[in-house]
């Protein structure tokens, strides 16, 4: 078997090296069968994924090969690494962790048709990328976190930084079996000054609006992450005001909305004052904020101060 783990999100990358060790690796034989090799030439990694183990499975880490990151002239060399993956000893497995992976390139798309061959990505994920964060949390069994919670988590504390994510959700699991909205609120460290934006934004009140935004430019938190987030809040307020309306759905709000009636029961709260037509206008006008300055048309700080003004 053969993984290939790589991407530019090193701590990601890292934790799925490690969970490939402790699954693969039989205890007690870690010195024997556990083979770490850096920046192999050819020749070293054909004579160590060649080796059998020791009474037991052996794993070979290769981190940085070279080889599948530039193109290889010598078709020869590609050959000869190939037949060493086909005909690795049996139960034999090799876990190659690269930052960067050429695709393009003869000996990668060859060993991508291989049939024991794995591959996983891990790229560092953009502020405004939550729902990306996601699914890795979701992801990762051993945390007891639903798919909408978990993006609410992202959006939080910001998701820019995986190894603070999965650190913060190893803490809130050591305060419960499950990590809830309300866990999230009262134990993360939160953007609050993003949160209270987006409720006075939503609310109409232009002086508040300006304040928690000030809030933001002061503390250099002010980024596409923080629009992401305002973004998502308002949209929630929007969307708890049409189900609202929809007799069909009354009494399944917080299961529409992916979040706990606790949460529900505060979220009507601050959502009672707003206007539906409100939100739907600002909402597009984020969206046209958030695409104006991913493409450069736009300054994030100029648009919402003139946004918080309106």
């Amino acid at each position: 078997m053969i993984f290939i783990i790589h991407g530019s999100d090193i701590f990601r990358s890292s934790l799925a090296v490690s969970k490939l060790r402790a699954e693969l690796v039989e205890p007690g034989l870690e010195s024997l069968n556990y083979i770490t090799i850096e920046s192999p030439t050819t020749a070293e990694l054909i004579s160590t994924i060649s080796t059998p183990g020791f009474g037991g499975r052996r794993v070979t880490l290769a981190r940085e090969l070279k080889q599948l990151e530039a193109k290889i002239d010598d078709a020869s060399e590609i050959e000869l690494i190939l037949e060493a993956l086909t005909n690795m000893p049996e139960e034999s497995v090799l876990i190659i962790s690269n930052k960067k992976v050429l695709g393009t390139i003869k000996l990668v798309k060859e060993i991508k048709k291989l049939a024991s061959v794995k591959i996983e990505e891990y790229q560092e994920f953009n502020d405004w990328e939550a729902n990306k964060a996601a699914d890795w949390i979701v992801s990762l069994k051993e945390f007891k976190i639903s798919k909408a919670t978990a993006q609410y988590f992202a959006e939080h504390i910001g998701c820019s930084d995986s190894s603070r994510l999965y650190s913060e959700l190893q803490r809130l699991s050591t305060l419960s079996s499950s990590i809830t909205e309300e866990l999230i609120e009262s134990e993360c460290r939160a953007r609050d000054d993003v949160f209270k934006l987006a409720r006075e934004l939503a609310l109409g009140k232009r002086n508040n609006a300006v304040t928690e935004l000030s809030k933001l430019i002061a503390n250099d938190e002010l980024h596409l992450g923080s629009l992401a987030a305002i973004s998502s809040s308002v949209n929630r307020y929007f969307k708890l005001k049409l189900i609202e309306t929809s007799p069909e759905h009354r009494g399944q709000e917080a299961q529409l909305l992916g979040i706990s009636p606790g949460r529900l029961y505060f979220m009507k709260q601050e959502a009672a004052p707003m206007r539906a037509d409100r939100l739907e206008a600002l909402s597009e006008k984020l969206l046209n904020i958030e695409r104006g300055v991913k493409t450069g048309r736009m300054q994030l700080e100029t648009e919402l101060r003139l946004l918080a003004c309106s």
